[in-house]
């Protein structure tokens, strides 16, 4: 159902069963499964990167559709914490699924500064009667169709305005919780937000807007100024080009208000009904994810290290890595550089540079690029630093 080239790894569907069962999953909800295991195993999504971001990401699973009500999810009060078996188990499946594949066959570690509860389970359902159509549509996936959709999230914000009496205050608050000043995005701006309305402030809002007015809205309206985010620290004094910032200009923490721009998203819709982490559940794909009898994985891993508790079984094989020579002493008394693309990386490894230099040490002056640090080292790359006499010394992580 899946795989993952650069790491060896494929992921078969009696092993996504597996994990299903290992989650609490009832078994009516293997068409949902099928779908989200597609979605969780799409590269779009990059789930090794979910895993071990030192951002501590979760991956949100979105419900939409009439199978929210066929299959029980809770969608009313509590609808972000609801802890009844279909969220519960539907969440922690992705999350096990994260677990087992994230790490690249248990090569990769996790790296999340602090995390959030998230990482256990977390999947929330859309009610499935809305004001502005379900969330699906504004992916091309028909009003009538169930959809799972997933995204690579920190923590909820609750945001909360129990006086506001128009669209206008209840938008100006929700922006207003988009840019505090910890915010991750105001740097590299390559996030993006989830809007969560309650049904009183969704009745406000939508006599005025629907939902690309209200969506373009906030990203007009959600911003601070530059130079003011620079003097707090959340933007470099020296911004890589990447970044577009603009001293004195009001800064947005999304580049742009759409997730796709139209046209793409009419793209989207007349490809194979794979929208990013979205996969449209059809209702003739009822047949789950069991593929025939278990076989119960030989191989196990412990849960919490030594400490005596639960073992867990691990559905997912460890390819066994071809053996490497590493020499520990280089040939040369040289040091190259690699950077790995992180905030205020490459200011660090300069300052290495220089220390290194003053120690009489030689230093190469071209620090080489990695590129997205989540992802492993190209191989064109990695052919040139075989090559190296020197020392290799790759970073920073944040």
């Amino acid at each position: 159902i899946g795989e993952f080239p650069e790491h060896n790894l494929v992921v078969r569907a009696e092993q996504a069963a597996a994990t299903a069962v290992m989650a609490g999953c009832a078994n009516q909800y293997g068409s949902l499964l099928r779908s989200l295991s597609e979605a969780l195993l799409d590269p779009k999504l990059n789930i090794c990167g979910a895993e071990v971001t030192t951002g501590g990401a979760s991956l949100l699973v979105i419900v939409s559709g009439p199978a929210v009500a066929q299959l029980g999810f809770e969608h009313k009060e509590n609808a972000l914490g609801a802890n009844n078996r279909a969220n519960a188990t539907v969440g922690r499946f992705a999350q096990m699924m994260r677990l087992f594949c994230g790490r690249a066959g248990g090569v990769l570690q996790t790296h999340g500064t602090i995390g959030h509860p998230g990482r256990i389970s977390f999947c929330v359902a859309e009610h499935p009667e809305t004001e502005w159509g379900a969330y699906h549509t504004q992916f091309g996936i028909s009003e009538e169709a169930s959809a799972v959709s997933v995204m690579s999230t920190e923590g909820p914000n609750s945001c909360n305005n129990h006086y506001g009496d128009t669209a206008a205050h209840i938008l100006d608050t929700i922006g207003d919780c988009m840019c505090h000043y910890g915010q991750t995005a105001w740097y590299y701006r390559s996030g993006g937000f989830v809007v969560v309305l309650p049904p009183d402030h969704m009745a406000l809002v939508s006599k005025e807007f629907g939902r690309d007015e209200a969506r373009a809205y906030i990203y007009e309206h959600a911003r601070r100024q530059t130079d003011d985010l620079a003097r707090m620290g959340r933007i470099a004094k020296e911004p890589i080009e990447f970044t577009e910032v603009v001293p004195g200009e009001m800064r947005s923490p999304r580049k742009h208000s759409h997730c796709y721009p139209a046209d793409r998203r009419q793209d989207l819709a007349a490809e194979s009904k794979t929208y990013g982490g979205k996969r449209e559940m059809s209702e003739s794909n009822n047949e789950g994810i069991d593929g025939g009898a278990l076989k119960v994985p030989a191989q196990q891993l412990t849960s919490c290290g030594e400490v005596n508790c639960e073992i867990l079984i691990d559905p997912i094989p460890r390819p066994t890595p071809d053996p490497i020579q590493v020499v520990l002493k280089p040939k040369e008394r040289r040091v190259r550089f690699v950077d790995h693309s992180k905030p205020n990386s490459l200011k660090i490894l300069r300052m290495a540079q220089q220390t290194l230099r003053d120690r009489g040490i030689e230093v190469e002056e071209e620090i080489l690029n990695k590129g997205d640090a989540s992802q492993r080292m190209p191989g064109e790359l990695l052919g040139l630093l075989s090559r190296e006499k020197g020392l290799v010394l790759c970073g920073v992580s944040d």
